[in-house]
């Protein structure tokens, strides 16, 4: 069983207007290391991913020193993946800057520090994720008057995500299984508490 949802150019440009300006985390441990992306000003999608155009700030280091970078344009590629993460599938979304301004910098400086902001872009940390087979699992009662009492469970195995010109295309593929109630309380319980504890650590990816 597959559900599939396609984005088309428009709405992931209206989906990035909404969750910008942000700031991604480039070093877990220099918390001072920060992209900011402002609203893009141009949003297309082909078959290697999502290509915002758009103005960004950049602390970085930049000869020993910590300073902030104003890129009054930048070209970044953010590519959609799904990737492997505690044993299960989850929707990741990582960035590469492909040409930016950086003519407030010394030239012999811009492409070492391009790299190194790529480097870090690309590191697990600093990707936005999303737990789809966590968030896509679905319990539903069956009527009162079935004994023993079962739910059907509806959940999600494992995706697929592809971009073309016409947009993004998220798939995934579900599975349907009936348990007893006490069981699909249990898991209810164990989504709810692994939610409340990854809440508690929100904040390493983007802010």
């Amino acid at each position: 069983m597959w559900l599939q949802a396609i984005l088309t150019p428009a709405d992931v440009e209206r989906m990035l207007g909404e969750i910008t300006p942000a700031q991604i985390a480039l070093d877990r441990e220099a918390p001072d290391r920060a992209l900011w992306l402002d609203r893009p000003a141009h949003v297309e999608t082909d078959s290697e991913g999502i290509r915002i155009v758009t103005s960004a700030r950049l602390q970085w280091d930049v000869i020993g020193i910590k300073v902030p970078i104003t890129l009054r344009t930048v070209r970044v590629l953010v590519i959609p993946t799904i990737a492997r993460r505690d044993g299960h599938d989850v929707l990741a979304f990582s960035a590469r800057i492909e040409q930016a301004d950086l003519s407030s910098v010394p030239e012999f400086i811009e492409v070492p520090v391009i790299a190194r902001v790529n480097e870090a872009l690309a590191s697990e940390h600093a990707q936005l994720t999303w737990n789809f087979t966590e968030t896509l699992d679905f319990h539903f009662n069956l009527p009162d008057a079935l004994d023993p009492p079962r739910r059907l469970r509806l959940f999600a195995r494992w995706g697929a995500v592809r971009t073309t010109h016409e947009g993004m295309a998220i798939a995934a593929s579900f599975s349907l299984d009936a348990e007893p109630a006490e069981v699909a309380s249990g898991h209810l319980a164990a989504r709810a508490a692994m939610a409340a504890t990854r809440a508690s650590g929100l904040g390493d990816t983007i802010h």
